[in-house]
C-alpha cells in the first residue's frame, strides 16, 4: 500500500462492492476512519475482498473480489476484471473514481468550477481526455477482479446509459458515495448510496423533503425528481444540468427571490426558544462532559453553551422555516431565471435566514478563504437588498437574534458530527476557526456584559499557550475586572508579536492604537460597542532608565490561578512595591487589602523574601506598604546594584530611556476638541460630561480652555487689571458690547488672533505633547459667525481667511436645539437670532467638513443628553 490513507478509501469502496447487509455487523461499518492498514486488510479479507499493492507478495486465497494496485496479477476466468483510474484530493484521499472506458470527464459534474483555479483544473482534465492522455491528470489506477458482480452495478443500467463515474464523498459520519450516470458527454442521473445508518436516514430525509417541496409549487426554485430504491440505501435523481446552466459563487437576485419565496411559504412562529435551546444543549453535552474531548471542540461547545444562556431570554418563540441547511454554491446553479438546488439531505425546519447566513459563511471559508470580518460584512450587504428589508419588516424578524440561533444550531450540529471523527480535515478546521470568531462576537452582543469583558475572556483563551503572567491580578475572576482597570501583562519577547496580532485581529475590536517602547507595548483598544481597554504588554520591568526586576525569573516561577497565569505572589508584591515606591507613592489600598487577605503562610513568605532581598530588617507587609526614606533608600541601593543597571548597561538604558521618551511624545499625544453653540444649547453640561468620559473611560487628562488659548489676557485687563477684568467679563451678558468702530474691531480681532497664533504652540507643547486632551468651550468659529459676542464688528470673510493660520482641532462639535427649547434654558437671545446663528454655524461646519483635512466637524441636535454623548463618544474613538 502507498499510504495508510488509501486503506480508508478501499474500505469505502468495499461498501460499493458489497450489499449493505454484508458489512453492517463488520468493523468497517462502525469505525473505518480509525482503522490501521493491517486492521483494514483483515476486515476486508473477512468480507471476501483482497488487496494487492505494487510491492505485495500477498496471496489472494479465497476471495470473491480483488482490488489490485500492482497491475501484474492475472486471475482465473471466473474473475471478471475492470480497470479504474482515480484522482485524489489535496490530502491524498480519493476524490473521483472512474472506469478506464470512460470517454469524457463527466465526473466534473460533481465539480464546482466557478473560480479561476477550478476552471483551469477542469479545462486541463477535459484537454487530457480529448487527447487520450487521461492518465496524466490521474493520481493512479487499479483493477477490480470479481467472481460476483459488484453490488453497485445493479444501479447502472447499460441499456439506458453509456458509462459512469464515482464521487467518493467527504470524510465523516455523513459520508456517502455518489454515482454519476452518463450518455456521451452528458450526465443523465445521480445515485446517492448510503454507507451507514446515519446516511441512510439522511437519504430518506432528502426523499421526504423533496416530496414536500414539490407540493409548495415554488416558482423560483427547481428541485430534482427523486426515486428511492427498495433497500432505502440508494436515491436516484435526474441531472438538472444543461448547456444553459451557470455556476455562481455570488449571491444574486435569483437567490434572493428563491429564498424569500421559500421562507414566505414555510415560515412559522411556533418553535419555542426553551425547547430549541434544550435540544442544542443535548448535542453539546457529551463534549462538555468528556474530559478527553478535542480541546478545540470543547472550547466551541463551551461558547455555544454561553450563547444559549444569552439567547434563551430574548424571546419566547423563534421564527423558523423550511431550510436547505447546506445552502452553498456547490449545491446549486442558475438556469432560466431559476435556482436549481440539490442535496437536500440536511433540510428541515431551522431559524429563518439560516440559509442566507450559511451560504456566505461556507463559501467565504471553503472557496474564498476570507476573514470573518469580510464574511459578516457580505451578510449585512446581502440583507440590505430592498426585498430582504421588506421581508424582514413584514415578518418582524430580529436579524441579530436569528443569526445567534443559526450559529448555535449549526455549530452544535457539526460539533456532534466532528466529535465522532478520528481526525478533522482542513475544511472542518477552517470552519471551526471562523465559528470561534463568530461566537465571540455574537456572545458579546447577546450578553449583558460589554465587548470589553468578552474580549478579555477570549484574549486570555488565545494566549494560554504563550509565556505570560498577568500582573496585579487581585480579582476573583476575569469577569470581576472593573471597567476602570487596565491590564498589565508580562510576556516573553518571543510571544509579543503574535500577541499583538491576536489583539489586532479580534472580531470584537474596531481600532487598536499601539505605543511601542523598548520594554513595553501599550495597546489602546477601541471595541465595536464603543467600550475601551488598555493593555500594557511588558517584556521587561523598567522604571525610567533602570531595570527593576528580572522578567525571566518572574516568568519561570509563574503560577496558574483559575486558568490564568499570574506571578508567584512574592514577585507580584515586589512589582507593586517597586512600581509605586520608586514613583514616589504608597501602595494603593486595593493592593494592600489583597495582600493582607492572602493565606498567612504565603503572606509570611512574601515578607521574608522582600526583607531579605532589600535588607529591610524584620518588617511586616503592613509596614512595607507605606513609603518611607529607609525603605526607599534600600530599594534604590538594590536596584542600582543590579548587573543590568551598571557599566555599559547603564549607558544603554539611558539611551533607550531618551528614545522611549521621544516615542511617547510622538505616539501618545493628546488631541483638541471644541464645543460650539449659541447660548443655551447645552455646552457647559456636555463639556462636563465629555471631561468625565475622557478621564474615566479613556484615562486621559483633560484641560478645559474658554474660547481661546489665553496666553494674552482679555483686553480690559490692561485697564482694570486681570482680576477685575475677569469679574466684569463674567457679569456682562454676551453680545451687549457697545463697540461700533471698525478700527477698534480690527484691533480687537488682531489682538485675539495673535493669542491664537502664538497660543496654539503654547497649548501644543504644554498639553498635547504630554498626552492631555484640550477641550475648548467655544473656539475661533465665533469670530466668523458671532463676532458681536466679543464686541467686534467685522466682515466675517476676514476671520474666515485667517482660519487657515489657526490650528485645526481634531474634533469640532456644534450643538444646537430648537429655539423654543433654548429659550426655556436662557433668555439671552430671541428666536430669530437663535435660528440665524444656528443656520450660519451649520453652513460653516458643512463647508469645513468638505475640505480634505484630518479634522471632524460634527453637528448635533442636543435634545437627549444620552444620545448626544453616545454620538460624541463614537467620534472620539476616531480621533483618540
Amino acid at each position: 500500500m502507498e499510504s495508510s490513507a488509501k486503506i480508508q478509501d478501499l474500505l469505502t469502496l468495499a461498501k460499493l462492492i458489497l450489499p449493505y447487509h454484508a458489512f453492517q455487523s463488520s468493523s468497517i461499518d462502525n469505525s473505518p476512519d480509525s482503522m490501521t492498514e493491517e486492521e483494514g486488510r483483515e476486515a476486508l479479507h473477512e468480507l471476501g475482498i483482497s488487496i494487492v499493492s505494487a510491492d505485495d507478495t500477498f496471496v489472494v486465497g479465497e476471495a470473491n473480489h480483488v482490488v489490485d494496485f500492482s497491475g501484474h496479477y492475472d486471475f482465473d476466468e471466473e474473475f471478471k476484471r475492470e480497470n479504474f483510474y482515480y484522482i485524489n484530493n489535496p490530502d491524498g484521499t480519493m476524490r473521483w473514481v472512474f472506469p478506464e472506458s470512460l470517454k469524457y470527464p463527466t465526473f466534473l459534474s460533481f465539480y464546482n468550477a466557478s473560480s479561476f483555479k477550478a476552471k483551469t483544473m477542469a479545462w486541463l482534465i477535459k484537454l487530457a481526455f480529448k487527447m487520450g492522455l487521461k492518465s496524466l491528470v490521474c493520481s493512479g489506477s487499479f483493477q477490480i477482479h470479481s467472481k460476483i458482480k459488484p453490488h453497485f452495478m445493479r444501479y447502472v443500467y447499460p441499456n439506458q446509459v453509456d458509462n459512469y463515474s464515482i464521487f467518493m464523498g467527504t470524510v465523516g459520519p455523513n459520508r456517502k458515495i455518489i454515482i454519476e450516470l452518463n450518455k456521451g458527454e452528458e450526465t443523465k442521473q445521480f445515485i446517492k448510496i448510503a454507507l451507514n445508518k446515519n446516511t441512510k436516514s439522511l437519504i430518506k430525509n432528502e426523499f421526504n423533503v423533496l416530496d414536500q417541496i414539490e407540493n409548495l409549487n415554488l416558482e423560483h426554485t427547481k428541485t430534482p425528481y427523486s426515486f428511492i430504491f427498495n433497500d432505502d440505501r440508494a436515491l436516484m435523481q435526474p441531472s438538472l444540468l444543461n448547456q444553459s446552466s451557470i455556476r455562481s459563487n455570488d449571491w444574486t437576485e435569483i437567490h434572493t427571490e428563491a429564498k424569500i419565496e421559500q421562507e414566505e411559504r414555510t415560515i412559522s412562529n411556533n418553535q419555542s426558544v426553551s425547547k430549541f435551546v434544550f435540544n442544542l444543549r443535548a448535542k453539546i453535552r457529551p463534549i462538555l462532559q468528556n474530559h478527553g474531548a478535542d480541546p478545540t471542540l470543547k472550547v466551541l461547545a463551551e461558547k455555544v453553551e454561553k450563547l444559549c444562556s444569552g439567547i434563551s431570554i430574548k424571546s419566547d418563540f423563534i421564527p423558523t422555516s423550511l431550510c436547505h441547511n447546506d445552502f452553498t454554491p456547490w449545491n446549486m446553479y442558475l438556469d432560466n431565471e431559476k435556482l436549481h438546488v440539490y442535496d437536500w439531505e440536511l433540510a428541515g425546519k431551522a431559524p429563518v435566514l439560516s440559509d442566507v447566513f450559511h451560504f456566505h459563511i461556507q463559501k467565504g471559508v471553503m472557496m474564498e478563504k476570507k476573514s470573518y470580518a469580510q464574511i459578516s460584512q457580505e451578510i449585512l450587504q446581502c440583507l440590505e437588498n430592498p426585498s430582504w428589508k421588506s421581508f424582514i419588516k413584514k415578518n418582524e424578524i430580529n436579524v441579530p437574534f436569528q443569526y445567534s440561533m443559526y450559529l448555535a444550531n449549526t455549530v452544535a450540529y457539526y460539533l456532534e458530527v466532528y466529535d465522532k471523527q478520528e481526525s478533522l480535515h482542513w475544511q472542518a478546521k477552517s470552519l471551526l476557526k471562523i465559528w470561534n470568531l463568530a461566537l465571540d462576537e455574537t456572545i458579546a452582543w447577546n450578553h449583558q456584559h460589554s465587548f470589553r469583558q468578552q474580549f478579555i475572556f477570549t484574549f486570555f483563551e488565545s494566549i494560554k499557550t504563550k509565556n505570560y503572567a498577568y500582573l496585579k491580578f487581585i480579582y476573583k475572576s476575569l469577569s470581576a475586572i472593573p471597567v476602570s482597570s487596565d491590564l498589565d501583562i508580562l510576556i516573553d519577547k518571543a510571544d509579543l508579536k503574535n500577541t499583538i496580532s491576536i489583539i489586532e485581529n479580534s472580531v470584537l475590536v474596531k481600532k487598536v492604537k499601539l505605543v511601542r517602547k523598548s520594554f513595553m507595548t501599550t495597546a489602546h483598544i477601541y471595541l465595536k460597542d464603543e467600550s475601551f481597554l488598555s493593555i500594557d504588554l511588558l517584556t521587561e520591568f523598567k522604571q525610567t532608565n533602570r531595570m527593576m526586576l528580572d522578567a525571566k525569573e518572574v516568568l519561570n516561577e509563574r503560577q496558574m490561578v483559575d486558568g490564568i497565569f499570574v506571578p508567584n505572589p512574592k514577585h507580584d508584591f515586589e512589582y507593586c512595591l517597586m512600581f509605586y515606591h520608586l514613583n514616589g507613592s504608597d501602595i494603593p489600598t486595593r493592593y494592600r487589602d489583597h495582600f493582607s487577605n492572602i493565606q498567612p503562610k504565603i503572606k509570611k513568605n512574601i515578607g521574608l523574601y522582600i526583607c531579605n532581598k532589600y535588607f529591610l530588617g524584620p518588617l511586616s507587609l503592613e509596614e512595607i506598604y507605606l513609603q518611607n526614606g529607609k525603605i526607599l533608600q534600600s530599594i534604590e541601593d538594590e536596584v542600582s546594584s543590579m548587573s543590568k543597571n551598571v557599566g555599559f548597561y547603564a549607558i544603554f538604558n539611558n539611551v533607550l530611556y531618551i528614545l522611549d521618551t521621544i516615542i511617547d511624545k510622538i505616539n501618545n499625544r493628546g488631541f483638541t476638541l471644541t464645543v460650539s453653540g449659541v447660548d443655551g444649547a447645552g455646552k457647559s453640561t456636555i463639556i462636563t460630561e465629555i471631561k468625565q468620559l475622557l478621564e474615566a473611560k479613556y484615562r486621559k487628562k483633560v484641560v478645559v480652555l474658554r474660547h481661546r488659548p489665553s496666553v494674552l489676557p482679555i483686553l480690559s485687563a490692561w485697564v482694570h487689571g486681570k482680576e477685575k477684568a475677569e469679574k466684569l467679563s463674567t457679569e456682562r451678558l454676551p453680545r451687549t458690547g457697545q463697540n461700533q468702530s471698525k478700527l477698534k474691531s480690527l484691533f480687537r480681532f488682531g489682538y485675539y488672533l495673535i493669542d491664537y497664533l502664538f497660543g496654539q504652540f503654547y497649548v501644543y507643547f504644554k498639553y498635547i505633547l504630554r498626552g492631555k486632551v484640550v477641550v475648548y468651550d467655544r473656539y475661533y468659529f465665533d469670530f466668523i459667525i458671532d463676532a458681536k459676542r466679543t464686541n467686534i464688528v467685522i466682515n466675517p470673510l476676514i476671520p474666515k481667511v485667517f482660519y487657515s493660520m489657526v490650528h485645526k482641532p481634531e474634533l469640532n462639535i456644534f450643538l444646537y436645539a430648537p429655539s423654543e427649547e433654548i429659550l426655556k434654558r436662557k433668555q439671552e437671545l430671541n428666536a430669530e437670532e437663535i435660528e440665524s446663528l444656528t443656520d450660519s454655524y451649520k453652513t460653516l461646519f458643512g463647508e469645513l467638513s468638505k475640505k480634505r483635512n484630518k479634522s471632524e466637524y460634527l453637528t448635533i441636535k442636543n435634545i437627549h443628553l444620552k444620545e448626544t454623548l453616545n454620538t460624541i463618544d463614537l467620534e472620539i474613538t476616531k480621533v483618540a
